[in-house]
């Protein structure tokens, strides 16, 4: 990497001896390469921009762009034949370059390894919620369905099921929209309640293991897998998408926990000790529960749509 030359011929002349070798020296840190490229000598003069020419080809390099246009509010697209994200949403596509041993159908043994991982976590966690767990599932149907709660994650549900035909993100269908935003609002309540209550020594330890286990499938790991399963190939969305959804889970385990008291003030149903049975006052709507969940929908609307690209439908 070099700083650019100030003069047309001095740049023309930097140019022409450069050429490409090497190359498969895998793993790439474009992160670093960026570090690199924010402190060269850039001219420093107003109205000067700022050419930067970035590629890459393995797995992490690709999420560090797709990051990068997220964060800087700008749009990824790719060069190298696939079509543009959004356009065609087929069940299990195939990219035209896809073949064996493409790198886009290739699970890396990282991957592979990470895929186990979380695979053996939640079945672990399943074994302990079927010995420990015990909920009343009537209290807690009763407790969701509060009516200003369901006006809140009715339409939540909704938008995230069909809204991503209106993004670039070609992960974003119907199926994965669905089924994160049902999974979300379903469990999101109990397990923020639950691991407050571990960390407060009213649940035993083995609750939290459940209670994180329900909250990385929910806002990850089913994305993940079933876009394994739709793709034949591992998402390089996951790491954003595991950055990123767990918040959105936690304004919507926080928000369905908002009730009011007897005194009309604000309370979180998880610090009774009869939660999650729901009380005659908790069906109440006032002022104290509507700015309090402001900011959580706020957030949560952030995440939702201020990481994609958006477009006018087709």
């Amino acid at each position: 990497m070099w700083s650019p030359p100030n003069t047309r011929d001095a740049l023309h002349s930097k140019l022409a001896t450069l050429s490409a070798s090497g190359g498969g020296d895998f793993p790439e840190s474009p992160e670093v390469a960026l570090g690199v490229a924010h402190r060269l000598s850039w001219r420093q003069k107003a109205g000067t921009a700022r050419l930067l020419f970035w590629s890459g080809i393995d797995e992490f390099t690709e999420l560090t762009m797709r990051s990068a246009a997220q964060v800087t509010g700008g749009r990824y697209v790719r060069s190298d034949g696939r079509p543009r994200a959004g356009r065609d949403r087929s069940p299990r596509r195939r990219w035209p370059h896809d073949g064996p041993g493409s790198r886009c159908r290739r699970m890396t043994p990282f991957l592979v390894a990470y895929v186990s991982s979380w695979t053996a976590f939640c079945l672990v966690a399943a074994v302990i919620a079927w010995r420990s767990v015990r909920i009343a599932w009537a209290d807690a149907r009763a407790f969701l369905l509060v009516p200003w709660k369901v006006a809140v994650f009715a339409p939540a549900i909704l938008f995230v099921t069909f809204a991503g035909h209106f993004t670039d993100d070609e992960t974003w269908d119907v199926v994965s929209g669905a089924g994160m935003s049902i999974f979300t609002v379903g469990t999101a309540w109990w397990s923020v309640g639950t691991a407050v209550r571990v960390v407060r020594r009213q649940r035993p330890l083995r609750e939290l293991v459940v209670a994180l286990a329900v909250t990385l499938f929910s806002s990850s790991w089913f994305y993940d897998g079933y876009l394994l399963l739709r793709d034949g190939a591992y998402t390089p969305r996951w790491l954003g998408n595991l950055m990123l959804s767990p918040t959105v889970y936690l304004c919507a385990g926080l928000l369905a926990n908002f009730e009011l008291d007897a005194e009309r003030r604000l309370a979180f149903a998880f610090s009774r000790s009869d939660w999650p049975r729901r009380l005659p006052t908790n069906q109440r709507v006032g002022w104290p529960l509507v700015l309090a969940s402001l900011p959580l929908v706020a957030i949560a609307a952030y995440f939702l749509v201020g990481f994609v690209g958006w477009h006018a439908p087709r």
